[in-house]
């Protein structure tokens, strides 16, 4: 070791002589794990690292008895702050630790007038370094985010998986983007940031993985503010290669996905037919834009529309939630094989939180030959917040269809459309 210091105070030199720093041993793993009935063994169930214990053992001296003694208490005050920086240097670099000491004894013979040994431990309750630098594992001039979001990786080092700062920089003309989506494609977590803002080149959101916490710089809001309102959780990562895809608008706030072995299709062959799928938001947000279907044609059917519509009494009222909330979808955009098609609306609006909803679909010039198809999940448990509903007299009368629901997206954070990000991903190296 070349230096130790803490609290700024150096403790690697020729008064305190360090004889050892014993801080590479990791913390106890605590496991969760469930004993197997009727087999030997156990299943684990979660587990986690617990805090840290550093060891330091040297030798104090002085030019005098008097003079160790008040060295001696000048150490005790500096080992008795809290949570203060703990940072260990030597040829592969300095880490630092948030230690508080927990024990620091005096090993004094009475002939010890020049000199005492001491043993000093500290815990860290954090249980882990990490570097004193950052490490930028990612630095983008250019990310293409199109109509279908884009997919990319970076490399963490260290023995345990950073915290990094993401920053997520927008340009040429992204007006049409009122949020972004980060999301950790091996661990499935992500988080998302939306703004109902005239969204300019240069904008930037910075995501604080560590601090858990979001600010955003837009030029329409004059400048950095904390974002207090997001979705998700800050995802983490792991040593070794991360992927992760990035979305700029036309984000999925609710997809009811295809399952296999669970689909089916419903068919819009009469102008008169109508297919409904009800469903609820858990967040008040006024950036939804988009729609999309999971579906297919057959012929030539006409204009298909999907409306999003207010409830009555557990039927769609036949009422607009926002007259900008009517898309449309023409026979050209869709295949006779099964797929997502997307629509978007002219415009954002609102969509209330715990407030039920449904999004209705019909289609003119249909009939037996010419028709489209909307795929369904036949288990009442894929969506537990909504069901399906069909109607053939143009709405008046409703059937639930309470085993079924509808492949359907609901989409926010504007639209997406053909901008760039420059893309920043860097974090401080961490250590067990």
């Amino acid at each position: 070791m070349t230096s130790i210091k803490f609290d700024t105070t150096e403790i690697c030199n020729a008064t305190y002589i360090p004889r050892f720093c014993k801080h590479e041993t990791i913390p106890a793993r605590e496991l969760n794990f469930l004993q197997l009935a009727r087999e030997d063994g156990a299943v684990l169930i979660s587990e986690r690292y617990g805090v840290k214990h550093i060891f330091i053992m040297g030798k104090l001296t002085a030019a005098s008895r008097s003079a160790l003694d008040t060295a001696i208490d000048s150490f005790k005050e500096l080992f008795s702050r809290k949570e203060e920086n703990l940072d260990i240097e030597w040829e592969a670099g300095t880490r630092r630790y948030v230690a508080t000491c927990v024990r620091h004894e005096f090993n004094r013979d009475f002939y010890n007038n020049l000199f005492v040994p001491w043993t000093a431990e500290f815990v860290v309750l954090s249980g882990e370094g990490k570097a004193t630098t950052a490490t930028k594992a990612l630095d983008e001039e250019e990310e293409n985010v199109t109509g279908v979001p884009a997919y990319d990786s970076f490399e963490m080092i260290g023995s345990k998986g950073a915290k990094p700062i993401i920053t997520v920089e927008i340009y040429n003309d992204p007006s049409n983007a009122k949020g972004i989506e980060f999301s950790n494609e091996d661990t499935g977590e992500k988080i998302i940031i939306t703004e109902n803002e005239a969204w300019a080149d240069g904008d930037q959101i910075k995501i604080y993985c560590d601090e858990k916490r979001v600010t955003k710089n837009l030029f329409s809001l004059g400048g950095l503010e904390e974002v207090t309102d997001f979705y998700g959780v800050f995802p983490k990562f792991k040593i070794g290669t991360n992927n992760f895809k990035i979305t700029a608008g036309g984000i999925t706030y609710i997809g009811i996905e295809p399952t296999i072995g669970q689909t089916g299709l419903s068919r819009l062959d009469a102008t008169t037919d109508r297919i409904a799928q009800s469903f609820e938001i858990s967040h008040d947000d006024d950036t939804f834009q988009g729609v999309a279907a999971y579906m297919y044609k057959h012929g030539s059917p006409g204009i298909m529309t999907l409306r999003i519509e207010t409830d009555d009494e557990g039927k769609p009222s036949g009422n607009l939630v926002d007259s900008d909330a009517t898309f449309t979808i023409a026979a050209g955009s869709v295949s006779e094989s099964t797929g997502w098609i997307n629509a978007n609306g002219a415009a954002v609006f609102t969509l209330s939180s715990n407030t039920k909803y449904w999004l209705v679909m019909s289609a003119a010039g249909v009939d037996g030959s010419n028709f489209y198809g909307i795929s369904y999940n036949s288990s009442s448990t894929s969506y537990p917040k909504g069901n399906g509903a069909i109607s053939v007299d143009s709405g008046a009368n409703w059937t639930d269809e309470l085993t079924k629901d509808y492949n359907v997206r609901i989409r926010f954070g504007g639209t997406n459309q053909a901008s760039y990000v420059k893309l920043t991903v860097e974090y401080y190296q961490t250590y067990l």
